[in-house]
């Protein structure tokens, strides 16, 4: 008797198991929410036990609506699970009509046929205007190094977007599946304290623009700044040549200042691996000296200084009776950090760095990518072409008066020295 007693409750509870069905809980959020077109609604978290799968959201109501899914989502984690923890959210398109909207998700058991329906009601209000803010705030206060709270437009029709007065580190995203554009990013860390006025002109025609103003305040991050020279800090060379790049490092540099450069010598900056470079030609004219050079990193909160020389040889090739030793051709130039990752120092060099005695020997040009080069009495030279760090290019062997084209180089600057017996010139281009 006890024996199928027993066996009868152990049929009872294999059936409930085996039949058990889904519940799906409300865990947190509003089921009916009132939310502006192109804002996000305040998540809703269900707890589904037994999920299999979860479908796309769809439009329940209102009746042929149904193309307009507003863009919302349900993430349950990692599926099949016993107890999921699902939330559904997402951000409604700005160009959505206003209207009451009932939309629903299909929960899937782990048997067949066995289905939850889960569904939120949205009203929505419209956009009264064709761009409007819809999330975030115009005025903000952040400290460099941290990103600012994203400020969303919403739009009906937009042709494009000019942004200005914005900190480096801070743009602009379009999300053409919402209607909205949204201003994000991070001030760079080593930005000044300094409130940014900016500008926001949002066109909805060639002509028409509605335009928005704010303020990002900026406080700046206490850095030490520092600055050492890594590479070719000395080093010998001689007149008419190029030297080995110098490279030095800096750590939270705004503003760097270069004293005693010579005409031929180029500043860039390497702001990807923080890296200030020297490179280029000595002049062919100058002759036995050092050539001390300081460069001055300034920060927010303190200044650095590093330095190199360069133990400069007269050029035995070259006219003694136009070698100089004098400091006329130095000059100095100072950079302002931008936000590109290779920006050159501004200077007050000229393009064409030096010409030497004999020059009437021979005439160099160089235009639309083509180098004439034309001799009046010393026919044969060598053209040798270095990029901006003074690395060698190509060398060019030409016998006669001529014209060389040199599109096929690398696009940007490049140094050419034409050089023959007893005259030379080094000219600096820009290849296109």
């Amino acid at each position: 008797m006890h024996k199928i007693t027993l066996s009868i409750i152990f049929l009872l509870a294999i059936t409930q198991i085996a039949f058990a069905q889904m519940t799906d809980t409300l865990v947190n959020g509003k089921t009916i929410q009132a939310v502006k077109a192109g804002s996000m609604i305040e998540p809703v978290t269900y707890k589904i036990t037994d999920l299999n799968r979860v479908s796309d959201a769809f439009v329940t109501y209102p009746a042929g609506k149904t193309g307009e899914t507003l863009g919302l989502k349900m993430d349950c984690g990692t599926l099949p699970s016993v107890n999921a923890e699902c939330t559904i959210f997402g951000r409604i398109p700005a160009n959505t009509t206003g209207d009451e909207y009932e939309v629903s998700f299909i929960a899937s058991g782990n048997h067949v046929a066995e289905t939850r329906e889960i569904t939120i009601g949205i009203n929505v209000t419209p956009l009264s205007e064709k761009v409007e803010l819809v999330d975030g705030s115009l005025e903000q206060n952040v400290t460099a190094g941290n990103a600012i709270d994203p400020i969303v437009f919403g739009y009906q029709s937009l042709y494009q977007v000019n942004l200005s007065g914005f900190p480096e580190g801070i743009g602009f995203e379009k999300d053409e599946a919402t209607s909205t554009f949204s201003i994000i990013g991070v001030p760079d860390q080593d930005t000044p304290t300094h409130d940014f006025e900016y500008r926001v002109a949002a066109y909805t025609s060639e002509k028409d623009s509605i335009v928005f103003n704010g303020t990002i305040s900026v406080e700046q991050q206490n850095f030490v700044t520092t600055l050492v020279t890594i590479e070719n800090e000395s080093q010998d060379v001689v007149a008419g040549y190029a030297i080995k790049p110098i490279v030095f490092r800096y750590a939270h540099m705004q503003t760097a200042v270069v004293d005693g450069i010579l005409e031929g010598l180029e500043v860039s900056q390497d702001k990807e691996k923080d890296l200030v470079i020297i490179s280029g030609s000595i002049p062919q004219n100058v002759g036995d000296r050092v050539l001390a050079i300081r460069v001055t990193a300034k920060g927010n909160n303190n200044d650095a200084e590093a330095s190199a020389t360069i133990n400069i040889s007269a050029n035995p090739d070259y006219s003694s009776s136009s070698v100089s030793s004098s400091s006329a051709a130095e000059s100095s130039s100072s950079y302002r950090a931008e936000s590109s990752s290779s920006q050159e120092f501004s200077s007050s060099s000229n393009e064409r760095s030096a010409i030497y005695a004999e020059q009437k020997a021979f005439r160099v040009n160089f235009a639309n990518n083509e180098l004439n080069v034309t001799f009046a009495n010393k026919p044969g030279a060598n053209v040798q072409i270095f990029d901006v760090m003074g690395h060698l290019i190509e060398t060019i062997r030409i016998d006669a008066s001529t014209t060389v084209h040199l599109g096929h180089l690398p696009r940007g600057k490049a140094l050419l020295k034409v050089s023959g017996p007893g005259f030379a010139e080094i000219m600096q281009v820009v290849v296109k």
